[in-house]
C-alpha cells in the first residue's frame, strides 16, 4: 500500500499474515515505505485478540460474507456479521432516500437494474461519475452501492480537475465513514486529508481548517504523529492554511 493506502505491489509480511479478521477491527495496517506498521484503532484488553478488516466494512453483511469466502475461505462469525438485524445493516440496505416521492422510487428501481447489471458485470467503478449524478437524486446516502458508486466518483472528478464537485463528493463519503468506519480509521483519516486540501484550494479556509484538523486527529491513530503522512503532506496543508488565514 501506498500511502494513500492504494495497492503499490504485492508483500509477504509472515509476522502479520496471522493477524485474523474482525469486520469490527481493533486495529489497521499502513505502511512507511516497505515496512508495514500494526496500528491500534482503539484501546485493547490484554487477553483480547488484535483483528485487522480484511473486506469493505461498507458492504452490508451478506456482501462481505461473499467476498471473504471467495477470497480468503471461511466464513466469518464476527459480531458484526451475526448481527444481521442491526441498525447498521439496516441503513447500509436503506436504498431509496425519499420513499414516499413517487418519481424518486421509479428512479430508484430504474438504476437499482443499471447497478445490478454493473455488479455482475463487474463494472461498479467504470464510468462513475455520471452514474453518480444520477443515484445522488434517488439513493439514500447509507446505501452500500451508493457509496461504492461515490468512492470511484470522487476519483473521476478530481481526475477531469471539476473540484467543486469533488469536494461535495468527498462530504458526502465522509458522512457514511464517519456513520460506518471505526472512529479512527485508515480511510476516514485520508478522505478528510484530500477533502482538506480541496477547500484550501477553494478558499473554504474555515472548512479546509476543520477537515484538516479532524485529519490530523485521526491520521496521528491511525499513523502515527511521526509518519511522513502526518509531518510532510497534512503539516505542509496546515502551514499553507495559516498562510492563507493571515492574508485574508
Amino acid at each position: 500500500m501506498g500511502v494513500d493506502y492504494l495497492p503499490v505491489g504485492i508483500g509477504l509480511y509472515l509476522e502479520a499474515s496471522v493477524l485474523d479478521h474482525s469486520c469490527l477491527p481493533n486495529a489497521t495496517i499502513v505502511f512507511e515505505g516497505k515496512t508495514l506498521l500494526l496500528r491500534p484503532v482503539r484501546e485493547i484488553a490484554a487477553d483480547e485478540p488484535i483483528v485487522i478488516a480484511y473486506c469493505n466494512v461498507l458492504h452490508p453483511t451478506e456482501r462481505r460474507r461473499s467476498d471473504l469466502k471467495e477470497r480468503y475461505y471461511f466464513h466469518c462469525t464476527c459480531a458484526s456479521c451475526e448481527a444481521v438485524d442491526s441498525e447498521e445493516e439496516t441503513l447500509k440496505r436503506r436504498s431509496v432516500r425519499w420513499e414516499s416521492d413517487k418519481t424518486v422510487q421509479a428512479e430508484y428501481a430504474a438504476l437499482e437494474k443499471a447497478m445490478a447489471k454493473r455488479v455482475r458485470k463487474g463494472q461498479e467503478e467504470e464510468a462513475a461519475l455520471p452514474m453518480y449524478r444520477k443515484m445522488k437524486s434517488c439513493f439514500h446516502p447509507f446505501d452500500w452501492r451508493y457509496c461504492q458508486t461515490v468512492e470511484a466518483a470522487f476519483d473521476e472528478a478530481l481526475d477531469g480537475t471539476l473540484f467543486e464537485e469533488a469536494y461535495d463528493i468527498a462530504r458526502d463519503i465522509l458522512t457514511a465513514y464517519e456513520r460506518f468506519y471505526p472512529e479512527f480509521d485508515v480511510n476516514t483519516g485520508l478522505m478528510l486529508l484530500k477533502a482538506g486540501k480541496i477547500a484550501l484550494y477553494l478558499d473554504k479556509l474555515y472548512e479546509s481548517e476543520q477537515l484538516l484538523t479532524r485529519a490530523k486527529e485521526v491520521l496521528s491513530v491511525t499513523h502515527g504523529a511521526d509518519h511522513r503522512v502526518v509531518t510532510d503532506r497534512l503539516e505542509t496543508l496546515m502551514v499553507e492554511l495559516k498562510a492563507y488565514k493571515n492574508l485574508s
